[in-house]
């Protein structure tokens, strides 16, 4: 999620680029948006914010924006869902 007051927001969003390819591989789609209503109502107050979609349910990131950090988060809930099937 981003705001257009977000100063860090452009660069942050040009670095999870760089991870894109990583996760498209694993079924893991990176949606921004700027939809403060949505944001307002899933809990998101402050930006850049990274959610996880998991069945509808949305998993907030909160952690220090590194991608490594990022990638790991992803893809933890990633393979705890497939162990679940």
């Amino acid at each position: 999620m981003q705001s257009d007051d977000c100063e860090e927001c452009p660069d942050i969003l040009e670095e999870l680029e760089t991870i894109d390819d990583d996760t498209d591989q694993h079924g893991i789609q990176f949606v921004k948006s700027k939809d403060a209503k949505l944001a307002s109502e899933i809990g998101i107050f402050s930006f850049p914010a990274l959610v996880y979609y998991e069945t509808g349910v949305p998993i907030m990131y909160d952690g220090k924006l590194d991608l490594g950090l990022v990638l790991y988060f992803f893809f933890y809930y990633f393979l705890s869902r497939n162990r679940r099937k």
